[in-house]
């Protein structure tokens, strides 16, 4: 890995560092616009959303992702470009999640209504992804022709289930593709077996980017081997001056490219100096460059047997960073590993296929199908007291367990119900506090209600919990099916 020098303050010592129509294409077109569904969410908290995963791909190379659940991405090189439509190339960044209940969806803030308002008919979900890629902090697109094949894992194995993109220019959700493929999954022992070699390649992973920021430990002199000093230009890099104590043992065997015979090596003043590791320990490619010529050998750093006792303190400190560095990559795979049991856990005792399509574009994509049974009862003038006292709602949502799908109530005083389903309602106060309504409440009201006050409970929680805190709490207030 190529570590230019002004990162070398660590590089030596630390690092070397997603109403029916026929289905539409996403347009793509050579100016970019990035995807900013971002506008559309409406999420019940800002700091509590399920997590994206986080890949690293190498735009020269076909790559496989997979994620936890088992779901693969398939990424052809050279896919992506910039917002001015140029390539994207080198190392860059995919995040990328899947939600496929109705605590998901709802926590996601994603809207299920095709024109994201009152009156709009409402989607009912077979699994749902969003993805982003970005590089350098600069979000990226797929480029003209280019697209992403997916095989999503699924719950519901429905063959009626079709695809559709949220347009965040159009504000609503366009459908692509109709009657995805289902494909029926592998055995459970097969898909432990997966698993179990997605966390082992994982867990290589660390091992590998580990051994790249791994410190070098500082070595002495050997007396009879030649070494050398190079002059940098310090009013480019004065932050180098720390390494003045740092020789280079000649490594390589040619001796014509040694600077005993080569004395312009040491005698120039060097604008730029590079180390890349070699397959050999402690041995490193140098480069030297200015702005007419450079030179490059295999070198060892050492020390003057002085200069080793600070060498070791900067060692040391740097070692430290290391630790940590492990420690929290080592985090990471555990996370991961904990994500994988959880969700096999849950699906044990269910059906799960695998929906094949391909996305074209960056953003929320979601198999989905229009809920043919609309609500059709509904309260005129809807209020909410939360433990017995009134509150002012800012955000209602009701899960409807059996459909898998959240309507948001974007008509508020009026709210529209299945009369015939288990419905729960989350409430956001204008406090920010949570209060939950349970199918019970839903029983005592007739295909139309003039006046009625929700009687909420609320949810004790904290804004810092994981979506799995608020899950089981949630829970807590639910029964058997009811339970999201």
């Amino acid at each position: 890995m190529k570590t230019s020098y002004q990162l070398l303050a660590i590089g030596l010592l630390v690092a070397t560092n997603a109403c029916q129509t026929e289905p539409n294409p996403v347009q793509q077109t050579d100016n970019v616009a990035i995807s900013n569904v971002g506008t559309l969410k409406k999420k019940p908290f800002e700091s509590i959303d399920i997590v994206f995963q986080q890949y690293e791909i190498n735009t020269s190379r076909d790559t496989t992702i997979i994620y936890p659940n088992g779901s693969t991405l398939a990424i052809a090189k050279n896919s992506f470009v910039k917002a001015n439509g140029q390539p994207a190339t080198g190392t860059l960044q995919i995040q990328y999640r899947e939600l496929h209940n109705p605590y998901e969806i709802w926590l996601s803030g994603i809207p299920m209504a095709v024109q994201n308002k009152a009156q709009s008919p409402q989607l009912e979900s077979a699994g749902m992804l969003e993805i982003h890629a970005s590089q350098n902090g600069e979000a990226l697109q797929l480029q003209t022709g280019k697209s992403v094949k997916v095989a999503m894992i699924s719950e519901q194995a429905d063959t009626n289930y079709n695809l559709y993109y949220l347009d965040s220019v159009a504000q609503n959700w366009q459908e692509t593709e109709k009657n995805l493929a289902v494909t029926e999954m592998q055995s459970s022992s097969d898909k432990a077996n997966t698993d179990s070699k997605q966390l082992q390649a994982a867990i290589e992973q660390v091992r590998e980017k580990a051994a790249e920021k791994l410190p070098v430990q500082p070595q002495v002199a050997a007396p009879q081997r030649y070494r050398f000093h190079v002059k940098l230009d310090l009013s480019t890099f004065p932050e180098m001056k720390i390494y003045d104590g740092i020789e280079w043992e000649y490594a390589d065997t040619k001796s014509s490219n040694n600077p005993i015979n080569n004395p312009w090596v040491t005698d120039n003043t060097w604008l730029s100096m590079e180390l890349e590791r070699t397959n050999k320990k402690d041995i490193y490619l140098l480069t030297l460059r200015d702005h007419t010529r450079s030179y490059s050998a295999k070198v060892r750093p050492v020390f003057e047997a002085a200069d080793l006792a600070d060498a070791q303190a900067i060692y040391d400190e740097h070692f430290e960073i290391y630790q940590k560095y492990v420690a929290k990559k080592e985090a990471q795979v555990l996370e991961q590993q904990a994500l994988i049991a959880q969700r096999k856990n849950r699906e044990q005792a269910l059906q799960t296929v695998s929906r094949t399509f391909e996305i074209t574009a960056m953003g929320v994509w979601n198999s989905d199908r229009i809920i043919s049974e609309p609500n059709t009862s509904y309260v005129v003038n809807v209020s909410f007291e939360l433990d017995k006292q009134p509150c002012k709602a800012v955000k209602v949502y009701m899960i409807d367990r059996a459909l898998n799908s959240v309507y948001y109530a974007y008509e508020l005083p009026r709210l529209s119900f299945h009369s015939e389903h288990d419905n729960t309602l989350l409430v956001v106060t204008d406090k920010g506090e949570l209060g939950i309504a349970t199918a019970k409440q839903f029983e005592k009201l007739g295909s139309r209600t003039e006046q009625h006050a929700f009687q909420l409970k609320k949810i004790a929680f904290n804004a810092t919990d994981s979506p799995e805190k608020l899950r089981d709490i949630i829970n807590k207030h639910l029964t058997g099916k009811n339970r999201i």
